[in-house]
């Protein structure tokens, strides 16, 4: 039958990687029933179902629709782009951590400038509350010197803190209302709308060529904050939903971008709870169809030296690193049969590196594809999917796309 079903990780700007090995199973021939994923493997997932091919010839005039293009109706002056790859290769990361204004770059390196600030700072921050915690209140000279001393410090703390007050007041950087409205222009191009012109859940399981209803099935993970749960949003229980805004909800990286509120929940980043959760097939997979394979699209981040874990900052980053891949090793391990394609990603490409250059994001497409390669050599992996023995050389157009 030549059908599975598709999981993708998460990994943020990543997900180009995941498209390329997408890319490479399309080519053999596969057709999956569903996609899922949690974060940037939501969105992949999502334009996936809608109807995007992972690669085709580049549609004629297509560029990424900016704050004004996202508002206008598809046309020749708004072109639909003809597949994943050109969305995400021609996509401006910088957009989203501006609200789809200019000055990305700049935005970017503020943050980055106060993370760096704020840990260089901490010997001054000890050394003042040592002296502070040895004053008597009615010591007033020895107040005033003490003030005088380290005026420098609390007025620079006070500019820290006007400057990323943003983060406090709003429990993240950056808004992501432009994000929303740019998957919900994708999906909308793509045709798969109710009766009301939006894309849902049930939308897309209606989305087929035959007439039958036969469209694949949708599953994006967000994580509940106020429920303390994994929230998946799918068919059978949220089939009015707006895909956009559960793809909204699932990226929403904690810090990084705002929290999104909807109903009684408070969701955040999906991949929190499980980035990779190649586990919401079971059901299908093993339910009245068969034995189908599920395809885990993985994003492995290169083994480097170990970082150490003496800042605020690298705790924080150690803490949410193992948030992200801890609980899903245990996850994988329970399910049979999975195929799981490992992409080795790029040095130097981390998920939130948002200004990314042409190099990096043809480094991170021919990751994808090599490594898809790799496992369709397999003779197992054609089996379980119902290919033949016999590898047509893809490799090398895949490559050149």
């Amino acid at each position: 039958m030549n059908t599975a079903y598709a999981v993708f990780e998460g990994g943020g700007v990543k997900g180009i990687a995941l498209v390329g090995a997408l890319a490479r199973f399309e080519m053999e021939g596969v057709r999956f029933r569903g996609f899922a994923g949690s974060s940037a493997g939501a969105i992949v997932a999502a334009l996936a179902a809608a109807g995007y091919p992972a690669v085709h010839a580049p549609a004629s005039g297509f560029q990424d629709p900016g704050p004004a293009d996202i508002n206008k109706p598809v046309g020749p002056d708004n072109p639909v782009p003809s597949s994943l790859k050109q969305i995400l290769c021609s996509m401006d990361y910088m957009r989203f951590v501006t609200n789809g204004g200019a000055g990305g770059a700049i935005e970017l390196a503020r943050l980055r400038s106060l993370m760096g600030e704020l840990e260089q700072l901490f010997p001054q921050l000890k050394a003042a509350a040592t002296d502070i915690e040895k004053l008597r209140y009615y010591k007033l000279v020895a107040c005033a010197k003490t003030y005088l001393k380290h005026k420098p410090l609390y007025h620079r703390l006070v500019d820290m803190y006007k400057s990323s007050n943003i983060l406090f007041d709003r429990l993240g950087f950056y808004s992501t209302d432009y994000f929303v409205n740019w998957v919900r222009w994708h999906l909308r191009a793509r045709g798969a709308v109710d009766q009301h012109g939006d894309v849902t859940f049930g939308s897309l399981l209606e989305r087929t060529t035959t007439g039958q209803g036969d469209g694949p099935v949708l599953k994006v993970v967000a994580a509940d904050l106020r429920g303390k749960r994994i929230e998946v949003f799918q068919p059978s229980l949220w089939a009015g939903m707006d895909v956009a805004l559960a793809v909204q909800a699932s990226m929403s990286i904690p810090i990084v971008f705002r929290p999104y509120p909807y109903s009684n929940s408070f969701l955040v980043d999906g991949g929190l709870l499980s980035n990779f959760p190649a586990w919401v097939f079971d059901n299908e997979a093993n339910k009245g169809r068969g034995d189908v394979a599920v395809v885990g699209f993985r994003l492995i981040t290169p083994e480097g030296p170990s970082q150490a874990i003496d800042s605020f900052q690298g705790y924080a980053r150690a803490l949410y690193e193992t948030a992200l891949e801890g609980t899903d090793e245990l996850q994988v391990r329970r399910i049979d049969g999975l195929i799981s394609v490992l992409i080795h990603t790029p040095q130097g490409v981390s998920a939130t590196k948002f200004d990314l250059t042409p190099n990096d994001r043809l480094r991170l497409w021919t990751s994808g594809v090599q490594t898809a390669d790799r496992v369709l050599n397999d003779k197992t992996v054609r089996k379980s999917l119902g290919l033949p023995q016999t590898v047509p050389p893809l490799l090398p157009q895949l490559l050149e796309l």
